[in-house]
């Protein structure tokens, strides 16, 4: 989905969305600073899982993945939407932390991947990180 450069615009992504679902990708991306890595013990694990280390330099990155149901919006819904102004300049042209929540049947994954950032995912791998013995304390 993109993100919808007028009312109208928001108005054709809502009707697209009405009863389908759809998809939200968040891809992440974690850059170890280089005084934080345990060279010897990244080496070792990430040699015994197959990875190039050196080709990596403490590159960390993931995705989440969530499904999202819409129920049936009629055109006087989108359009009561459309104008409290909420939809502007949002992926989708809705907002689930907002009124557009009530439009969602089902959820499927993290609901603050939905939101924007999937909060619980990047906590764990933060901690998949550390427990790794990837990072050290800073000096």
């Amino acid at each position: 989905m993109c993100v919808n450069q007028d009312e109208e615009h928001a108005k054709v992504l809502l009707r697209s969305l009405s009863n389908k679902t759809h998809y939200v990708v968040t891809a992440v991306c974690l850059l170890v600073p280089a005084e934080m890595i345990n060279v010897e013990e990244a080496a070792r694990s990430l040699s015994e899982e197959g990875f190039n280390f050196r080709s990596m330099k403490g590159v960390h990155a993931f995705h989440e993945k969530t499904d999202v149901t819409f129920g049936h919006l009629d055109d006087l819904t989108i359009e009561a939407y459309v104008a409290t102004g909420e939809p502007m300049d949002k992926a989708g042209g809705y907002g689930i932390q907002g009124i557009a929540g009530s439009f969602v049947r089902r959820i499927n994954g993290c609901y603050y991947n939905v939101v924007g950032f999937p909060l619980f995912r990047f906590c764990s791998e933060l901690l998949k990180i550390e427990g790794s013995g990837r990072l050290t304390k800073a000096t």
